[in-house]
């Protein structure tokens, strides 16, 4: 998989830009160059909280793109899969936690396949018992963001290295979660 970076999507605008003046582009090219130019200022946002200015930003550009593509379904039906994929897209970032459960909930019900013991969201006791992992019925968007890497060492045999702890410091610094 290709890593989408800012620098990554400020080339890939450059090159639609250019084929669309020579050639034009077709209905997916310019859906691409729509959502890539709607994408890029997420991507140097600086609100306090740019996860969520990303999350409003994106939710905006499906609503956006469903009406669009609901308009290019009437007369092409065969554009209903893109109404279908953005409203996935949609439902992926607005999702909101069903239930709470724990981790040994989660042990128990693949040992036993019975049942998960889960309680609603906004039970006072939740963070207290443990009961802190999120249930959903669709999963949420996990945005990746751009991280500030040091430069890699070679070790004499031609390969390039990272030290594990800069790289953990660097995805923490960013605001990142490192898992074991």
């Amino acid at each position: 998989m290709k890593e989408v970076s800012e620098k990554s999507v400020r080339e890939r605008i450059i090159a639609l830009e250019e084929a669309d003046k020579l050639f034009g582009l077709g209905l997916s090219g310019e859906f691409e160059l729509a959502c890539l130019r709607k994408l890029l200022p997420t991507m140097t946002t600086n609100s306090p909280n740019p996860e969520d200015g990303d999350i409003q930003a994106l939710i905006g550009l499906c609503k956006i793109e469903i009406r669009r593509w609901k308009a290019a379904a009437e007369t092409n039906p065969n554009m209903r899969y893109m109404v279908a994929l953005m409203e996935t897209a949609l439902a992926s970032l607005t999702t909101e936690p069903l239930a709470s459960t724990e981790k040994h909930e989660i042990s128990n019900m693949r040992a036993t396949g019975l049942y998960l013991r889960a309680w609603p969201v906004g039970r006072e006791e939740n963070e207290r018992d443990g009961f802190n992992i999120h249930l959903y019925t669709a999963p949420p968007a996990q945005l990746l963001r751009p991280v500030e890497l040091t430069e890699p060492y070679d070790d004499g045999h031609g390969n390039l290295w990272l030290p594990q702890d800069a790289v953990i410091s660097a995805v923490k610094n960013a605001g990142g979660e490192v898992k074991s």
